[in-house]
């Protein structure tokens, strides 16, 4: 393998490694220095940020995901930009506020047929932008 791929790997499984670290923090609050990525861990937070700040939202490929956002003033949407697979998109902090960010999951195999009787999944966030 060359040493770029290595090189790119390692810089993939470090952000990876630092969220699995905060998996058991359900509940808890977060602060900006610790989260840069909102994942599927991040269900039922609250987390603070700075106005300026960025987030990478990934909640995976294995469902059709539905987003919403409270308030579009706190936070929006980066448009036009290219994500990584199982991402869902780049979130900018815009003002200070709360916002919540929600999302609906539906499986894939709901498009199928037949389709399949999966449940969807329910996902919330909290950021709280001071």
């Amino acid at each position: 393998m060359k040493k770029s791929k290595l090189v790119f790997l390692f810089l993939l499984s470090v952000p990876l490694f630092l969220l699995a670290s905060c998996a058991g923090l359900q509940g808890q609050q977060l602060t900006p220095a610790s989260i840069n990525d909102v994942t599927l861990a991040d269900n039922g937070k609250t987390i603070h940020m700075a106005v300026g700040q960025s987030f990478l939202l990934t909640l995976g490929f294995n469902y059709d995901w539905n987003i919403t956002v409270s308030d579009l003033n706190v936070i929006s949407r980066v448009k036009n930009i290219a994500v990584v697979v199982g991402a869902q998109g780049v979130y900018d902090v815009l003002a200070n506020g709360t916002a919540v960010l929600s999302a609906v999951g539906d499986p894939q195999c709901r498009t199928a047929t037949p389709a399949c009787a999966s449940p969807s999944i329910l996902f919330s966030v909290t950021i709280v932008v001071n």
